[in-house]
């Protein structure tokens, strides 16, 4: 008991060193941020002993070919272009005129054609369960769900479950008498 009461001294102190050091960061960083909102911007104090050195370039500018940084300033404040125009590119041929499109002319269905307007049943039948009740169930999955439904059972209130089969489930729109079979994907 005596050996665990100096190592948690040491925890506590070094705790309480932490939390100083972050108050005095804290502290710091607003004074800081006080100090530039009102205008007040610190001058570093070596900036200010130091003698101002004129920039010097490493290695002459390269854009364009070999040309020494003055000649760049040069013509750039002549208002010169300091950057060669662009080589011409290698002729292409002219891209062919488009084909001319006909207007599709939207023609009714012929009486006897069924056309679907149903929208699309985003489900996947993903397995069936009978749990001995005389109404079996199925597993449908979509990306943002998974329904267990049984007969009679409406999906997404615009689907109703007719009948639920060993490896298919038949459905009805409701508002257009339409219907759909989901059948199991195979394995």
């Amino acid at each position: 008991m005596h050996g665990l009461q100096p190592a948690m001294a040491r925890v506590v102190s070094r705790r309480r060193l932490l939390a100083t050091a972050l108050l005095l960061t804290l502290l710091l960083c607003l004074a800081v941020a006080l100090a530039v909102e009102e205008g007040d911007h610190p001058e570093p104090a070596r900036a200010a002993q130091r003698p101002a050195r004129a920039l010097q370039p490493t290695a002459p500018a390269t854009v364009g070919g070999p040309m020494a940084w003055p000649e760049l300033a040069l013509k750039a404040w002549q208002g010169q272009p300091t950057v060669p125009a662009p080589a011409p590119m290698a002729s292409t041929p002219a891209p062919a005129a488009p084909r001319p499109v006909s207007a599709a002319v939207l023609q009714p269905a012929p009486p006897g054609v069924a056309v679907s307007r149903a929208p699309p049943l985003a489900y996947t039948l993903m397995g069936r369960y009978d749990d001995g009740s005389g109404q079996p169930q199925a597993w449908l999955s979509s990306p943002q769900r998974l329904l267990v439904v049984r007969q009679g059972d409406l999906v997404d209130s615009q689907w109703r479950v007719e009948r639920v089969q060993a490896s298919s489930v038949d459905l009805l729109w409701l508002h257009g008498s339409e219907r759909r079979t989901l059948s199991m994907l195979p394995l």
